[in-house]
């Protein structure tokens, strides 16, 4: 009997130990105290009162005169009973709500993280909350959703998935059929993304549009859009030289080199041309004249030459610029001006492709109302044309992002996703417009294979748009850059190392990257950013075949 009641004693002492450091554990980690729960007592102990309390009376009302003394000692044992009951009751919900709180050695855990400043993965709940928890909006990957403004920016070694998990099931999603779903302009290598989605698109009421100059056959029944830069403006409009300024950096992007002397002189040459092209009726307003015009020599030069000088447009800039040229060719015998129209014809020179040439004769695509109708734009070229057509893509992305900041909509968002996004070279508006395209609610999302791509091309900026984007994700990581990259982004996580000696084992803590390198390049999920979250999501591939049933069967794919 003795044995029992030291047993007793123990586990009683081990529980109420227990039941203290756990409390302790949770206000260090919470903040607060943990408060002492007031509840009614429990039905059964009123039951048992109410019980105890008709024995009573019964008894009383059968012992005649000794009532008095069975109703004091009933008192006696039934108060004391019925408290120790509640207090019992009490403890039993305290333990319980610790007991949904986590284990001992749980708890342990998260005070140790608290106190070095530890986190974890995020939890689903804080991703949805941290993507403004509505459930609609554009699908960033395994049915997760952000109706938020800013941009976006996925880095994905090549074949990772970055198609099938996070574009495809953008522009397949179940809620492109409601009227106010975002407009989408689409860089497409190869054109699979319009493929597997086009059909979709239309069903859910979208004007869907492919530029796609060299025919793609697998493509060929979507047609194949033109569009003219500047049928965005006309030569007196107030935002002339934006636009105009736009096109030169598009055709003539800045150098690497310091002296660029050239390259700043045939942006003014080309600039000087378009003027002149906009400010007269002879010749077509498009690339067509302007790739003509550029490529004159000898007499037919000095001709149009001498036309400009007429020309009193801009001011007279146009004349006196003119006349500049031909003070040039008279000095120093041309030689000078020889240079800058060789880096002007250079620079053109995509457009001695006549299918390319013809892509930008005429506007099929209205610029002006993509913002403000249901659009998917889908811009289409065999990955080894890309490099090649850098210029015209430059050109084509550029016009958008410019006519965006004049022809937007606060209803409808217009989502810009450019796949293998490096391949577009430095492009300007990209750099100066990311900061406020957002307030014209527009999403730049571009999509490049490493870091080192996007730090090779805007060298001073490149971090800024990474620091600024709200969402990003990264999978498939293969290179080192990248790699230390996310690693020192994570944040820290604990870890619990064996050290030993000669006496015994020990355990540490030890504070270290939520991954390492060598992990990031190993990771199988999408690692998650949004800004704001400290934590970042670790979100499984979820292809779009296993979101929905939207999707066309894929050409590409047997």
């Amino acid at each position: 009997m003795e044995d029992n009641d030291s047993d007793f004693a123990k586990q009683w002492e081990k529980l109420s130990k227990d039941i203290n450091m756990r409390t302790k554990l949770v206000e260090e980690i919470t903040g607060e105290k943990m408060p002492v729960e007031r509840k009614l007592p429990s039905s059964w102990i009123i039951g048992y009162l109410v019980v105890n309390l008709i024995i009573v009376i019964m008894i009383t009302s059968s012992a005649g005169r000794d009532a008095g003394t069975v109703f004091f000692v009933s008192l006696l044992i039934s108060v004391p009973v019925a408290g120790i009951a509640y207090y019992v009751s009490m403890q039993q919900h305290h333990w319980n709500k610790l007991n949904k709180m986590g284990t001992l050695e749980e708890l342990q855990q998260k005070a140790l993280k608290k106190a070095y400043g530890a986190k974890d993965w995020a939890t689903t709940e804080e991703i949805k909350i941290a993507l403004g928890n509505s459930g609609s909006g554009l699908h960033v990957g395994s049915k997760l959703y952000w109706n938020g403004q800013g941009h976006m920016m996925t880095v994905g070694g090549s074949r990772g998935g970055k198609g099938v998990n996070l574009i495809l099931p953008a522009l397949l999603a179940d809620n492109l059929k409601e009227a106010n779903a975002p407009s989408f302009v689409v860089l497409d290598p190869k054109g699979e993304n319009l493929a597997v989605s086009g059909t979709y698109l239309q069903s859910a009421g979208y004007n869907v549009l492919a530029v796609n100059p060299f025919d793609i056959p697998e493509i060929i029944l979507f047609g194949n859009a033109r569009f003219n830069p500047f049928d965005l403006f006309s030569g007196t409009d107030p935002d002339f030289d934006k636009y105009a300024d736009m096109i030169a950096y598009a055709l003539i992007p800045p150098a690497s080199h310091s002296n660029d002397y050239f390259d700043k002189s045939a942006r003014n040459y080309v600039t000087l041309y378009i003027r002149h092209m906009m400010t007269q009726d002879q010749e077509p307003k498009n690339f067509r004249t302007l790739y003509k015009w550029l490529r004159l020599a000898g007499s037919e030069r000095t001709g149009l030459l001498m036309q400009m000088s007429k020309n009193d447009a801009f001011d007279g800039d146009i004349k006196d610029e003119a006349t500049a040229i031909f003070g040039q060719l008279v000095n120093d015998g041309g030689r000078t001006v020889e240079g800058i129209y060789s880096t002007v014809r250079t620079a053109t020179d995509v457009f001695k492709d006549n299918q390319l040439r013809n892509s930008v004769s005429a506007s099929d695509i209205d610029l002006k109302t993509i913002a403000h109708q249901k659009t998917a734009i889908f811009v289409c070229l065999s990955p080894a044309d890309l490099e090649r057509c850098q210029t015209w893509l430059r050109l084509f992305f550029g016009s958008v992002m410019r006519a965006l900041t004049k022809y937007y909509s606060r209803d409808r968002k217009v989502v810009m996703i450019m796949d293998e996004f490096p391949t577009l070279g430095a492009l300007k508006e990209f750099e100066t417009a990311s900061g406020f395209l957002a307030g014209y609610n527009v999403t730049l999302w571009p999509i490049m294979q490493d870091l080192t791509q996007l730090k090779s091309l805007y060298t001073n900026s490149w971090e800024t748009f990474v620091n600024n984007a709200i969402v990003r994700h990264y999978l498939a990581i293969g290179d080192n850059f990248t790699a230390d990259y996310i690693s020192k982004r994570m944040p820290k996580k604990l870890s619990m190392v064996s050290t030993k000696s000669a006496d015994n084992d020990e355990l540490r803590e030890v504070v270290k990257p939520l991954l390492e390198p060598h992990e990031v390049m190993g990771w199988q999920n999408m690692i998650l950013e949004i800004k704001g979250l400290d934590s970042p999501g670790n979100l499984i591939k979820l292809p779009y075949w296993e979101i929905n049933s939207n999707a066309s069967p894929n050409p590409f794919r047997s």
